[in-house]
């Protein structure tokens, strides 16, 4: 005997795709969701707003992509890049020894 499919519903929000699957119940009957995956998604994730303008120089972006989000500021490429620079050379500087090198051993008297 062939086994029915069971009939998806529609997605209740969109109403274009099926909704999506939720496993099936203990006495083995088809359980689906009342969204479909991309209905699911928008509802339970927050767009993340950019700025238009660099927070650092005060340049105006034509699109979104020439911005970055860092440390919760918005910042254009060039300044982006600087800021990288900048904390490279702050972690150089923490692992150079502090030992004054020019002092040998000779210098020690006894």
């Amino acid at each position: 005997m062939l086994e029915r499919q069971p009939i998806r519903p529609i997605c209740q929000q969109c109403n274009k795709m099926p909704a999506r699957s939720n496993g099936v119940s203990v006495k083995g009957f088809q359980l689906w969701h009342k969204l479909c995956g991309s209905c699911a998604k928008k509802k339970y994730t927050k767009p993340i707003e950019k700025d238009v303008h660099c927070g650092e120089c005060g340049f105006v972006a034509q699109d979104p992509c020439q911005l970055d989000l860092v440390d919760g500021k918005t910042i254009c490429a060039n300044c982006h890049r600087l800021h990288i620079k900048e904390q490279n050379e702050l972690r150089r500087k923490l692992r150079e020894p502090t030992v004054d090198a020019t002092i040998g051993l000779d210098d020690y008297t006894l």
